[in-house]
């Protein structure tokens, strides 16, 4: 039994839904327009008011998942405690993880339509170098204010921190389109906290072996 799908109300977000509902159901090569206007409930003239063609329209439907994600925010509480940092930025990455996830099959498709036009392939390449950066920036944000806070560690490179989390992003986004069950957000909390807890933590007391 096929489940209920609701859209956005505004044209554009009911557009991409669709978009993403038709390329998840008969591949990116497979997804026509007039499929996407119907289950959007717009004409076609109105779906190419907004889109020009469907390379435009594909770029758009993924964009779309990793804008939502830029309006998340780490909440780290001024004061609290080392583990209350970590936990702040896990909770931040995991809810970036969990948006983007499970449209990453069809992004890599897309990419490989997109990116044969010049113009279009430019337009994705300067939002995710844009996306990254701001990712990268929240990162160090977080840490920065535990370090300030002195509840984390000041003697660890943060620039191969803040690589080493957004490199475990990106091979959890990329296992995730032929590997579902080894990146479920659990797992990928998991091996986030692994690694911070190696990097940034603060060493118990006599446990780094010193006199």
């Amino acid at each position: 039994m096929a489940h209920a799908v609701t859209y956005p109300s505004g044209k554009r977000e009911r557009i991409l839904a669709a978009a993403y509902r038709v390329c998840e159901s008969h591949g990116v090569e497979g997804a026509r327009m007039d499929a996407v206007a119907a289950i959007a409930q717009v004409s076609k003239g109105t779906l190419y008011r907004y889109f020009q063609s469907k390379e435009e329209l594909l770029l758009a439907t993924i964009l779309d998942s990793y804008e939502q994600s830029l309006g998340f925010q780490p909440t780290a509480e001024s004061g609290g405690t080392a583990g209350d940092q970590i936990g702040a930025l896990v909770d931040y990455l995991v809810r970036v993880f969990e948006r983007i996830t499970p449209r990453m099959r069809v992004h890599y498709q897309v990419w490989g339509i997109v990116t044969a036009r010049p113009e279009l392939g430019e337009k994705l390449y300067a939002f995710l170098r844009r996306f990254h950066s701001e990712r990268d920036a929240e990162i160090r944000a977080v840490l920065l204010e535990g370090r300030r806070a002195g509840v984390l560690r000041t003697d660890t490179d943060l620039d191969a921190i803040v690589a080493g989390v957004q490199a475990l992003l990106a091979g959890f986004f990329y296992r995730a389109t032929f590997d579902a069950e080894h990146t479920k957000p659990e797992r990928f909390r998991s091996s986030l906290e692994a690694l911070l807890a190696e990097t940034v933590l603060p060493v118990e007391s006599g446990g780094d072996g010193s006199a």
